[in-house]
């Protein structure tokens, strides 16, 4: 697989059983870079339903002698990011991946402005989540992601998601017997 890609990232065990989402995104020039969406650590749960502060983190990983499309090889570029959450590692928390073959160029582009903009939305359970921010940003480049996934719980999501994807690479291969 070469070009802008996208890998979805889901812990099912985070957040109690809800889940946490996040994302790998390949820019144009095949570079792979980490998404992170969450509250910051501490606040009360009252806060994190009306909005707190958000942790954004959009890093470059290193992919040099990794096949991103090898679980193994994704989870080793993953555990660079490990750094960025002190005590609470989260690259041994991934349950499951799903790889977005396409073009997801927007996707980097819209994240990498959300990382450099001044201005930091807030993190909110129920209308900024990581989910929904994983989402929205996929959606930048490809549309239907907003139409096939709505629900606000990440763990529901990365199955609708998954589904989608399956059926997507069953129909492409399909059409190119």
């Amino acid at each position: 697989f070469e070009g802008e890609d996208a890998i979805w990232i889901q812990e099912k065990g985070s957040a109690g059983t809800m889940g946490h989402s996040g994302l790998l995104v390949q820019n144009e020039k095949g570079e792979w870079f980490f998404f992170y969406w969450g509250a910051k650590e501490g606040a009360p749960w009252y806060d994190m339903i009306l909005g707190t502060e958000a942790v954004l983190i959009f890093v470059k990983v290193d992919t040099d002698g990794l096949d991103m499309t090898n679980e193994e090889d994704i989870r080793e570029a993953l555990k660079q990011t490990d750094v960025y959450f002190g005590e609470d590692p989260r690259s041994g928390k991934v349950t499951d991946l799903c790889y977005l073959k396409g073009d997801y160029n927007e996707t980097y582009t819209y994240l990498q402005d959300m990382y450099n903009s001044p201005v930091r939305e807030l993190y909110s359970l129920i209308y900024r989540n990581c989910v929904q921010q994983t989402r929205w940003a996929l959606a930048k480049s490809n549309l239907t992601i907003a139409f096939v996934s709505t629900s606000i719980i990440p763990n529901v999501a990365y199955y609708e998601i998954y589904a989608w994807n399956a059926l997507q690479e069953e129909l492409n291969a399909l059409l190119t017997k």
